[in-house]
């Protein structure tokens, strides 16, 4: 879902600890790479 709003263009909130380190995981694998 997170991907998918990313992809949209979409910026959005993430809601709760569980969407929040996925977002900080995300954010660091587009760093890496």
């Amino acid at each position: 879902r997170l991907m998918a709003a990313r992809l949209a263009g979409e910026e959005i909130e993430p809601r709760g600890p569980i969407e929040t380190e996925a977002a900080r995981r995300l954010a660091d694998d587009l760093k890496d790479e």
